[in-house]
């Protein structure tokens, strides 16, 4: 009786195998990775703290950009007051806008040279457009290295420039302008010269001078010192 219970009881162990003891993982072994894995940052030394651009030439501190190239509308997109540009351009137009019909008639005042160029933009304008200039400012620091030695463009006195005689042999068709303002109506100039290829140009920029301004005259330089 006993040897026909252990007969049947190993009969029934064969019939269904084993049972496997639950194994546990060794310590340290790696766990399968998820299906999208995880991305942890890890910084390789110390943060390198930013670095500061250098100013541009002879300017104190950086200008704030208030707009760049494009037609704004005043005082909604930018408000009236005097700006100049942030970097010396190749050649740069603006127009200050009575309207937006794109017309002759729309035009209060207009302005295209190379280097840096100074606007005052009324409270009156519907807008104002430029193309080629970059940035504009409201900050009017000084953008020049030397207030006795300047080159083309719009310059505003005793800020950028010195008054005094300065000369130019350099220029081809050069035209310059002595400002009383810089809005860029007739009323404002003060003095016009156009000066024949080849031959000196010389102004006497005075204390009381808004402003001066040149194309196609090269370098200035101050010869009464």
């Amino acid at each position: 009786m006993i040897r026909a219970l252990l007969a049947a009881l190993l009969l029934a162990g064969c019939a269904t195998g084993p049972i496997p003891l639950p194994t546990a993982s060794p310590a340290g072994s790696p766990t399968a990775p998820n299906s999208t894995p995880t991305l942890i940052a890890t910084p390789a030394g110390p943060t390198p703290a930013p670095t500061q651009s250098e100013p541009s030439p002879g300017v104190s501190s950086s200008p704030s950009a208030v707009f760049i190239d494009g037609t704004y509308r005043v005082p909604d997109d930018v408000p009236p007051g005097t700006y100049r540009t942030i970097d010396f351009a190749t050649e740069c137009y603006w127009t200050r806008l009575r309207g937006f019909e794109s017309g002759l008639s729309d035009i209060i005042a207009s302005r295209i040279g190379a280097g840096f160029q100074v606007v005052t933009i009324g409270e009156r304008d519907a807008g104002f457009d430029s193309v080629g200039c970059g940035a504009w400012t409201d900050e009017l620091v000084t953008v020049l290295e030397s207030r006795t030695e300047f080159g083309e463009g719009t310059y505003i006195v005793g800020a950028d420039i010195d008054p005094g005689v300065y000369a130019s042999a350099e220029g081809l068709s050069c035209s310059w302008e002595r400002l009383a303002g810089f809005g860029g109506t007739r009323r404002q100039r003060i003095e016009r010269v156009f000066v024949a290829d080849g031959d000196m140009a010389r102004v006497n920029i005075e204390e009381t001078d808004a402003g001066f301004s040149s194309s196609g005259c090269g370098s200035w330089r101050r010869v009464d010192d």
